[in-house]
């Protein structure tokens, strides 16, 4: 099943895809965006990502230029929200990590930067090693300059 809002594009596309059977429940995005949303996780998520990233901000000359930054700094803000931030504010509940068993405590900034991961010991997709590369291009940039990382391997 897939939740969205009411945007025309989401029934176009998955009519492409003729092979998958979705089901699709649309929200109405006039409804208050409280946690009794259907498209609360996804709100929240959003909302973070625009108040801690000043590229991520609607009218900004901060945008980020590259689809490779978007994707990095997202997932920075992923790993500090799931390991670090907690559930709640008001409430005493863990980070999401701890909530599910991933983790017995909150990680600090310098626990998450702490080591390297390696990665042929990960097992990155096709796709996740192009962002660890840095090979993932932007269509407007007809001649993107890459930095060759000569030790990183």
């Amino acid at each position: 099943m897939i939740r969205s809002d009411e945007h025309p594009a989401y029934p176009r596309a998955f009519r492409r895809l003729s092979r998958c059977a979705i089901r699709h429940e649309c929200t109405p995005s006039v409804l208050a965006r409280t946690p009794g949303n259907p498209l609360f996780p996804a709100n929240l998520a959003d909302s973070l990502l625009r108040h801690n990233s000043a590229n991520h901000k609607r009218e900004t000359i901060a945008f980020s230029k590259r689809h490779q930054s978007v994707v990095e700094r997202a997932a920075v803000l992923i790993l500090w929200r799931n390991f670090t931030k907690p559930f709640s504010e008001n409430h005493d509940g863990g980070t999401p990590a701890m909530r599910v068993g991933i983790r017995s405590r909150a990680m600090g900034l310098a626990e998450l930067v702490d080591k390297r991961l390696f990665p042929f010991r990960v097992g990155l997709t096709r796709l996740g090693w192009k962002y660890y590369r840095r090979l993932v291009p932007t269509a407007r940039i007809a001649n993107p300059r890459r930095h060759e990382l000569r030790h990183a391997f």
